[in-house]
């Protein structure tokens, strides 16, 4: 990605609940979700908006980084839920809410991605920077509070946390950070739920409907429980094409960052890399959706301890059956 910086920043409400009491408020205890590696995650008190959640973050990129608000060109947010007005742009309510921000000619994109399209966004408004004289700076943002959008914080297998985070990416003399990204789809491998039916299994009818067959999940158990091998087998195929395709040796890797939703997925991939420091939000944050990828960017890039140089595959495991591979590397200050 030629000449394109990134910055970011994350901010997570500081309550928690600890993986005892995220499984005692769920009848759901089986060995799947008992395994997924979780021991905390983070929660948003009750009543606080996406947005307002998101400016936390905003400031705390300010405030580091030193960004002029108003040189920003375009907002783009990732969403994953119903954010705060159903049916408006949440990207719009972002810029209303940020201090500095003139109300002006702005591109803004509102992008419904999720954990599987992470990557993909900064790869779109990456090339939107190179490609449009008008967008020099934009930023990237992501705002997760699942209180509402889930049963006690459960999305089979896993438990999933509050909080939010943006990237800002910028035209730039630095040698690029981005070396490369690379996606897979498992589309061909999900059971389909006719569609007409608005992803239910069968038609809905009286007899269905007496006999208790209808649902509504997205992904059953059963379907979760046999998805390993083959999200494992297209990520080793996404990673050999991604090192391939811009002749990347694998082991020059200093770091490994992993977004997923459970902990087998990051030891069965963890076995076909090469031994490396490992980046892995999952445990003390629990399953972060999109907001995965920025977390990891900012542990890499933000750590005094990592050196400038060092080099990352980012591996983004999104529940919705999309695989995304990154390779990034910290720069050396001037």
């Amino acid at each position: 990605m030629k000449n394109i910086s990134i910055k970011v920043a994350t901010f997570f409400p500081e309550a928690t609940k600890t993986f005892a009491e995220l499984t005692s408020a769920s009848e759901y205890k089986d060995s799947k979700i008992l395994a997924n590696g979780i021991r905390s995650v983070h929660t948003c008190d009750e009543g606080i908006s996406s947005t307002a959640l998101s400016v936390k973050a905003f400031e705390k990129l300010v405030e580091r980084e030193n960004i002029d608000a108003d040189s920003i060109d375009c907002v783009a947010w990732i969403s994953e839920g119903v954010d705060d007005y159903i049916y408006m742009d949440t990207a719009k309510t972002f810029v209303e809410d940020i201090k500095g921000i003139v109300d002006g000619e702005i591109h803004t994109y509102q992008l419904y991605g999720g954990a599987g399209g992470t990557i993909q966004t900064i790869q779109l408004i990456s090339n939107q920077i190179i490609a449009n004289p008008s967008i020099n700076k934009a930023i990237i943002v992501t705002s997760l509070i699942w209180g509402a959008h889930s049963e006690n914080r459960l999305l089979y297998p896993t438990y999933v946390g509050d909080g939010t985070g943006v990237i800002v990416l910028e035209k730039d003399t630095v040698p690029d950070m981005i070396q490369g990204i690379k996606v897979r789809t498992l589309e061909a491998y999900n059971t389909p739920y006719a569609i007409p039916y608005g992803g239910t299994r069968h038609p809905i009818t009286q007899e269905v409907i007496q006999q208790n067959a209808f649902k509504v999940e997205t992904i059953t158990k059963e379907h979760q429980n046999g998805i390993l091998d083959t999200i494992i087998q297209e990520a080793s195929l996404m990673i050999n094409e991604l090192c391939e395709e811009n002749k990347f040796d694998i082991h020059t890797l200093d770091y490994i960052g992993i977004s997923g939703f459970h902990q087998d997925y990051t030891v069965e991939l963890l076995k076909m890399l090469p031994a490396k420091k490992l980046i892995d939000p999952l445990s003390e944050k629990g399953y972060l959706g999109s907001l995965g990828v920025f977390e990891i960017l900012h542990q890499f890039l933000n750590t005094s301890k990592i050196r400038e140089g060092s080099k990352m595959l980012v591996i983004n495991l999104g529940l919705e059956g999309n695989l995304e591979g990154m390779l990034i590397h910290k720069p050396i200050s001037l």
